[in-house]
């Protein structure tokens, strides 16, 4: 199969073209620029986490299932409560990671952002929330309490 894409279908010389192409037409950074939806984002990742832990640690369903699978285990038994407390927990684990996935992915859009060059080949630049021009710092310098914090206080008390 390889030999016939390379021999005939011209694979090699696509392969050459794509390897010289300019690199980089897309790219995957974290948000710079936090809207209201983004922060909506991670907090139903975080929602869905907790929500993802409490499927099994909160039922009590699953945590019996589990006691009884340990039973089984430790005591080498395959009776149809094991078998059905097996299918109880698989449940409750696939439920589980299946809110934490969408979580995940939910908190993907939220975090990071795909930027693009725009027409002359740039990166996009936003502006920064700081001033362009920045004030000169005033040449007085704060000193630094010396001695004792003892010799530094007016109470009477702590003498």
């Amino acid at each position: 199969m390889w030999l016939v894409w390379f021999k005939f279908i011209g694979g090699a010389s696509s392969t050459m073209k794509a390897s010289q192409e300019e690199k980089e037409q897309w790219r995957i950074v974290i948000r710079k620029r936090w809207e209201q939806k983004h922060i909506t984002f991670v907090g139903i990742m975080i929602l869905f986490f907790g929500i993802a832990w409490f499927w099994v640690n909160g039922n009590s369903a699953a945590m019996d299932a589990k006691n009884i699978i340990d039973f089984c285990a430790f005591s080498d038994l395959t009776t149809p409560n094991c078998y059905e407390a097996q299918n109880t927990w698989d449940n409750a684990i696939q439920g589980a990671w299946s809110f934490a996935v969408l979580g995940l992915v939910i908190g993907t859009i939220g975090f990071y952002d795909i930027e693009r060059k725009d027409s002359q080949g740039n990166w996009p630049e936003y502006a920064s929330a700081e001033p362009a021009h920045s004030e000169v710092e005033s040449t007085t310098k704060k000193e630094k309490p010396k001695g004792s914090w003892r010799n530094r206080s007016h109470s009477d008390e702590e003498e």
